[in-house]
């Protein structure tokens, strides 16, 4: 996960049904990890990566980035744990945006949501270059 984290111009963590506390715990264990073996050019690289939160099989069908900033990555009073991992990732992404799939069951739906995403990601997604080359 650590080098994953490295070069990458956008993260795309898919979770089933919701986003759970375990898992943010453990992007900002791979953050803090990814900050040890950092060096300036991998740096500047790093620090152009998106962020995007991909909820499958969503209940929801109005979820949106203000949820994902309001409710999932929002600071809470006296849960300084929780408010340090929440920091971590907002300082290490920047742009953050949620995205949803509705349940493969409903195949018609999920079909259109698939290919809305697919571009979406492509579209908002640059080539990763250094010294002007593309990675």
């Amino acid at each position: 996960v650590t080098l994953l984290l490295s070069v990458p111009c956008q993260v795309v963590l898919c979770q089933f049904g919701g986003c759970s506390e375990n898992t943010l715990e453990e992007i900002a264990t791979a953050l803090a990890a990814k900050d040890m073996i950092m060096n300036d050019t991998v740096q500047r690289l790093a620090d152009r990566t998106r962020f995007c939160l991909l909820v499958i099989a969503c209940r929801f069908k109005s979820l949106s980035d203000l949820f994902l900033e309001k409710h999932i990555l929002s600071d809470k009073d006296g849960q300084t744990a929780r408010n340090e991992t929440r920091a971590l990732i907002r300082k290490a992404f920047p742009e953050r945006r949620l995205r949803t799939l509705p349940h493969l069951a409903e195949r018609a739906a999920y079909g259109e949501a698939l290919a809305a995403l697919r571009a979406d990601l492509l579209e908002s997604t640059p080539a990763v270059c250094a010294d002007g080359l593309p990675l």
